[in-house]
C-alpha cells in the first residue's frame, strides 16, 4: 500500500497533484481505503489507473467516458485486479515472410551443392574402377607374354637335348617329352583358359568405357545445369525495381493488442511512390519504415513497417505492421496483409 506522498512522487512526471487526485476521485466515485489514523492508503493499481486517466484525458476523453472504458479498483483494493485479456481469432499469418523466402533460397542453394558433390562422388567412383580394371588388364597381359615366352623358352630345350641325347637315353627322353608335352597342353589349356578370362574381362572394361563415357556426359550436363540454376538462384536482385508509384490494398489480418480500444481500420487503399531503392533488402524483399505524427495531439504517432516481395514487375505482397504509440508507450498493434499494383500513369 502506498500514502499519498508516494503516489504524487511516482506520478511526479505526469504533472499530477494532490488536488487533481481528489477532484478525480470525487467524480470517479472512488471510494480510497484508509487506515487507523484517517491517512488514504494506495495500491499499485490506483497508480496504474491515474496514469490511464491522463493519458485519456490527453487523447481528448473526459472523465464521464474515461470511466465507461477503464477497469476501476474494487473498495478496499491491495492490490491491482487482473488484467483479463480476450483473444480474437484472426487469420495467421502467411507462410511466406522476408525471412521465409531468404530461408528457401539458402536451402535450395545448399541442396544444390550437395546434390553436385554426390554426383561428383559418383564420378570419382566409376574413374577408380575404370583404373583397377586397366590395372588387370594389364596383369593379365604380362602373364599370358610370360606363359609364351616360358613355352618357347622349353621348346628349344627340347630340341637342344634331342641333339644331345643318345640311343641308350631314347625312350628316357621319349618319357620326358611326353610329360614335358602334357604340361605343355595343360599350360595351353591354362592359357586359353586366361585368355578366355582376358576376352571377357577386355568386354567388360568396354563396357565400363561405353558407360563411363555415357555417365560422364550426364555429368557434365548435370552439372551445367546445376551451374546455371546456382547462379539463376545466387543471382542479385536489383533494389531499383521497387521504385516507382504502386497503390496500395491493404487487409486487416489481427490485432495483436489494443489497450485504448483505438478504431483500427479494418482495410485501407492509398497510392504511395518510391522514389529511392530501400536500404533494408533481404534478395528480392524489401523492409521499409515510416514514423507519421499527429499534429492535432503530438503525443500520438504511428510507425509502420512493410515488408514487400517483389512478386513481378506490376505487382508486390507483403505484410504491414502498425503500431500506435502514447508518449513513447505503445498502446495498439495491428497487422495487415498489403498487396500493391504498379501505377503505369502517376496521379495527380
Amino acid at each position: 500500500m502506498f500514502t499519498v506522498d508516494t503516489v504524487l512522487e511516482s506520478l511526479q512526471k505526469f504533472d499530477i497533484d494532490e488536488d487533481t487526485l481528489r477532484q478525480w476521485e470525487g467524480e470517479l466515485g472512488l471510494n480510497i481505503p484508509t487506515d487507523e489514523f484517517g491517512r488514504r492508503q494506495y495500491s499499485p493499481h490506483h497508480i496504474n489507473l491515474f496514469k490511464n486517466i491522463r493519458k485519456n484525458l490527453a487523447l481528448g476523453r473526459t472523465l464521464q467516458e474515461i470511466r465507461e472504458i477503464v477497469s476501476l479498483p474494487p473498495e478496499n483494493a491491495s492490490r491491482p485486479a487482473p488484467i483479463s485479456r480476450v483473444t480474437r481469432p484472426y487469420a495467421q499469418m502467411p507462410a511466406r515472410s522476408a525471412r521465409g523466402a531468404q530461408a528457401m533460397s539458402s536451402e535450395r542453394s545448399t541442396q544444390v551443392v550437395q546434390m553436385l558433390d554426390r554426383l561428383m562422388a559418383e564420378k570419382d567412383s566409376l574413374q577408380g574402377k575404370l583404373v583397377e580394371t586397366e590395372k588387370l588388364n594389364s596383369h593379365l597381359y604380362n602373364a599370358n607374354s610370360m606363359f609364351h615366352r616360358k613355352v618357347k623358352e622349353l621348346s628349344g630345350m627340347i630340341g637342344s637335348l634331342k641333339e644331345q641325347l643318345d640311343e641308350n637315353r631314347h625312350f628316357k627322353l621319349l618319357d620326358e617329352k611326353s610329360r614335358l608335352h602334357a604340361q605343355l597342353i595343360e599350360s595351353e589349356k591354362n592359357a586359353h583358359l586366361m585368355q578366355r578370362d582376358l576376352e571377357r574381362v577386355q568386354q567388360d572394361l568396354a563396357v565400363a568405357r561405353t558407360q563411363t563415357q555415357e555417365t560422364e556426359a550426364i555429368l557434365n550436363t548435370r552439372v551445367e545445369e546445376l551451374k546455371q540454376q546456382l547462379e539463376a538462384a545466387t543471382r542479385r536482385f536489383d533494389p531499383k525495381r521497387f521504385c516507382g508509384d504502386w497503390e496500395e490494398q491493404a487487409s486487416l489480418m489481427q490485432v495483436d493488442y489494443d489497450n485504448f480500444g483505438i478504431n483500427v481500420e479494418p482495410s485501407r487503399n492509398r497510392v504511395f511512390r518510391l522514389s529511392e531503392a530501400p536500404e533494408l533488402t533481404f534478395g528480392n524483399t524489401a523492409v521499409i519504415t515510416t514514423q507519421y505524427e499527429y499534429e492535432a495531439n503530438p503525443l500520438w504517432k504511428r510507425v509502420e513497417t512493410i515488408a514487400l516481395c517483389y512478386v513481378e514487375d506490376a505487382r508486390l505482397e507483403g505484410i504491414l505492421t502498425a503500431e500506435y504509440m502514447i508518449d513513447g508507450v505503445p498502446v495498439a498493434k495491428a497487422s495487415y496483409r498489403v498487396q500493391c499494383a504498379r501505377v503505369r500513369t502517376p496521379r495527380i
